[in-house]
């Protein structure tokens, strides 16, 4: 089976309010106002593009999957003296599963279902000239509650690294573990039995 999707979801513009103050503050606690200001900044959100594609057999499955974010010409920046820029985003995710035979009776083994996927996208930020990139590499497992069933417990570990060092920029690695768990309504999970 091969199945095709995409969506969009248009932008819109917010108008968050600002305000700043400067306080000083005496030994006995009183407080003077130094400075107030209030403003309403003009802030827009992005419109959104995604598409995925996704083929799977009784055992094995494969899927693609792509974002697009327009944040390029929104939310004008002052690169030269904040040193931070509005750029579109790009988002990659490829994957596959492999399932060596849901119904075997023998070997529990063969009914686990075996992930694993790469991911790939930049920040919606460049600072000081540089954009910043996130990529990771994903694992996971998943055990069928019951012999036969479509319903299942999902565990993933996700290994990636965020940023650069570049320009005096800080890069970060981390890890992250899921756990999901499916509930497929044709097993019966919520029918009232009628004799016990």
């Amino acid at each position: 089976m091969l199945t095709a999707g995409a969506t969009f979801q248009p932008g819109g513009k917010l108008k968050p309010k600002v305000s700043e103050s400067i306080l000083s503050a005496d030994q006995l606690g009183y407080q003077t106002t130094l400075f107030s200001s209030a403003m309403e900044s003009n802030f827009a959100m992005p419109s959104t593009l995604a598409a995925g594609i996704f083929f799977h057999t009784m055992k094995l499955g494969a899927g693609a999957d792509y974002t697009f974010q327009d944040w390029g010409d929104k939310n004008k920046g002052d690169d030269a003296t904040d040193h931070v820029k509005f750029v579109n985003t790009n988002s990659i995710r490829i994957g596959a599963q492999y399932t060596p035979d849901r119904n075997d009776v023998r070997y529990m083994l063969r009914r686990w279902t075996y992930r694993a996927g790469l991911r790939y996208n930049t920040y919606y930020l460049q600072i000081d000239g540089r954009r910043i990139d996130d990529k990771a590499i994903t694992f996971g497992v998943g055990f069928p509650l019951r012999r036969g069933s479509l319903s299942d417990l999902n565990l993933g570990l996700e290994y990636g690294q965020r940023g650069t060092t570049q320009n005096g920029l800080t890069r970060e690695n981390y890890f992250k573990i899921s756990i999901g768990l499916n509930l497929f309504g044709t097993d019966d999970w919520f029918v009232k039995r009628k004799y016990n």
